[in-house]
């Protein structure tokens, strides 16, 4: 199967930020909405996504850019095929949102800032 089977291709909205910022309750909530308007959608949430991928994914940078670069790519095959995805990470790589820019065709990204003492 191509990855770029679909006619018109999914969103990817890409929700970043550090951590405790809120960036997996938003994305849920987004996830929400986008399905109760009748789109087919799906969250990726960074921490999720690591226990799936398995042991042996650290917090090194290396670690950290590794399971960026799997969600980006993972997000791009969903959506070529129509899917509406979600993404929360913590990636703070600007090499990889552009990337994320340059080959995924609807692509969107939110950075959220929260003060520390929230």
């Amino acid at each position: 199967m191509r990855d770029d089977a679909a006619e018109v291709p999914g969103t990817v909205a890409w929700i970043t930020g550090l951590s405790g910022a809120g960036k997996s309750t938003l994305a849920a909530e987004v996830v929400l909405r986008l399905r109760a308007g009748g789109g087919v959608a799906v969250l990726v949430d960074g921490d999720v996504m690591r226990g799936i991928f398995g042991p042996g994914l650290g917090h090194t940078p290396p670690e950290r850019r590794l399971n960026a670069d799997r969600l980006a790519r993972m997000a791009r095959f969903l959506a070529l095929q129509g899917t509406d995805v979600v993404v929360a990470t913590m990636s703070l790589f600007r090499d990889l949102h552009a990337w994320n820019r340059a080959h995924i065709p609807r692509y969107v990204e939110a950075f959220i800032r929260v003060p520390l003492d929230e």
